[in-house]
């Protein structure tokens, strides 16, 4: 170390921990002013000589950086020694009551903790926990009956060997917002109470469609669709993606189709053409009804299907873990990531959907949560 290097490091040393922690939360508290967190300084301390504007510059970009605002070479033992402090606890309950979405790592590295402390101080100390956002669908006593009625039989279907799920096409659109989304799975609000909390995004902002199909085998796509869908754009996009792609893999005689209930998948001539490449072995509303053959896919079921609950929200965690900054960018990012899904992950998804609906029968139709997939 030079010289200069060794001058600044005693002028830190000068200070105490709790001298530097205080010029920390000064700093912060001071909307990041160093001038004004000098003057507060001033203000605490009259008879000692303030820090240098430079030090504290330094001092927060220290502990920016590394987490800590101890010396090099007591860094490890200091911050292990001070985790939970009286002070640092106290300091804790006020940063989650300013920001009650702040993550873990953030709240360790503005505390200069570990993770593993600050988790230890949010649920020992301070008793809060991280509630996740939770979305569900109305269920209507006809939806209910529904729902139990299609868990019910294809249960039975697979106990008695004449349905594989391993063999069933799940189907689905989502739409891919520029401006991000409401990550649910990662998005989490410390408190003792469960919150009540509403995200706001603007009115319309730009997106992508996209369509994919998944099985235990692969994912046919992403398809993304230009337009708003109707029953045109979708048999174009049945007729002229998805069945040519499945006839080249082998992927249809044996197979099983399923699509949820969204008007332009049940229109006549969309279930006609389910009908004359899959024949009885569509799983989609409004299909038995038309042919006397096939299963009726239950409303209001998104937490049955894969891409429900596996695909879309694991591309979109990906996506936005560094926001793309067009469409061009976004539709890159999402090719990318479907092509790289580990073929294990398709499997456990496609499992998971017979042991939701096993779950789906406990709970007598009810939402299923909580299922490791």
């Amino acid at each position: 170390m030079d010289a200069a290097g060794v001058s600044r490091n005693l002028k830190m040393e000068r200070y105490s921990l709790e001298d530097r922690i205080l010029l920390v939360k000064l700093f912060y508290k001071s909307d990041e002013n160093v001038t004004l967190a000098l003057r507060k300084w001033s203000t605490t301390f009259k008879n000692r000589p303030k820090p240098s504007p430079t030090m504290v510059k330094k001092l927060i970009a220290r502990f920016e950086k590394n987490g800590s605002i101890a010396d090099d070479h007591e860094a490890k033992k200091t911050k292990q020694r001070t985790a939970r402090t009286p002070e640092i606890i106290e300091h804790t309950r006020e940063l989650t009551i300013q920001n009650p979405r702040i993550s873990l790592h953030q709240l360790a590295s503005r505390m200069g903790i570990s993770k593993t402390s600050a988790w230890r101080i949010m649920r020992d100390d301070l008793k809060n926990f991280p509630y996740k956002i939770q979305m569900h669908q109305r269920l209507t006593d006809s939806a209910v009956e529904k729902r139990l009625s299609f868990a019910a039989e294809c249960c039975q279907l697979i106990d008695e060997g004449l349905l594989d799920v391993d063999r069933i096409i799940f189907s689905d659109e989502a739409h891919f917002w520029l401006d991000g989304y409401v990550n649910r799975q990662n998005y989490r609000i410390w408190g003792s109470e469960k919150p009540d909390i509403i995200q706001t995004k603007p009115l319309h902002p730009k997106k992508l469609t996209v369509w994919c199909g998944l099985s235990a085998k692969g994912i046919i796509g992403p398809i993304f669709i230009e337009t708003s869908i109707d029953g045109e754009i979708y048999h174009d996009l049945l007729t002229d993606q998805v069945i040519p792609h499945l006839q080249e893999h082998n992927w249809i005689e044996g197979h099983y189709f399923q699509q949820d209930g969204a008007p332009p998948h049940t229109t006549r001539s969309n279930l006609d053409l389910l009908f004359e490449t899959f024949g009885d072995r569509v799983i989609a509303r409004g299909f038995p009804e038309a042919f006397e053959v096939g299963m009726q896919w239950p409303p209001y079921s998104p937490d049955l299907s894969p891409l429900d609950f596996f695909l879309w929200g694991y591309v979109k965690d990906q996506v936005y873990k560094s926001p793309p900054k067009n469409l061009t960018e976004l539709r890159h990012e999402i090719e990318i990531i479907i092509k790289n899904i580990e073929p294990n992950f398709l499997h456990r998804a496609v499992q998971s959907f017979e042991k939701r609906l096993r779950y789906l029968i406990s709970v007598e139709g009810g939402h299923v949560e909580n299922i490791v997939h």
